[in-house]
């Protein structure tokens, strides 16, 4: 389950680069924003993933859906980095104790 949720963000983040609604550079764009139902370029990548099947390992087929053949946390960073920010934010300005011991 655990490895499912990460994979699921990276492929995420892959689509949402492809189908111009995601920008790391750009505020504008964030990850948490993306749709990519109407989106042809995301449609295209999975439909040539899906047609492999079991023909080809996983990871080869993570690598397409991804660009990358390795577990990599930092997209599911990127979605919730508007809400760790608030966060953070919102615990400094009501001096909030982060951790076990007060």
């Amino acid at each position: 389950y655990f490895i499912g949720s990460v994979i699921t963000y990276q492929i995420h983040r892959k689509l949402c680069k492809e189908a111009g609604q995601y920008d790391p550079e750009d505020k504008k764009k964030p990850l948490y924003k993306c749709d990519i139902s109407n989106s042809t370029e995301a449609g295209n990548i999975i439909k040539k993933a899906m047609q492999k099947g079991r023909s080809e390992r996983w990871l080869n087929v993570l690598k397409e859906l991804s660009g990358d053949g390795q577990l990599d946390p930092t997209a599911i960073l990127a979605y919730y980095k508007p809400l760790s920010d608030w966060l953070k934010e919102h615990n400094e300005q009501t001096e909030e104790y982060i951790g076990w011991d007060n």
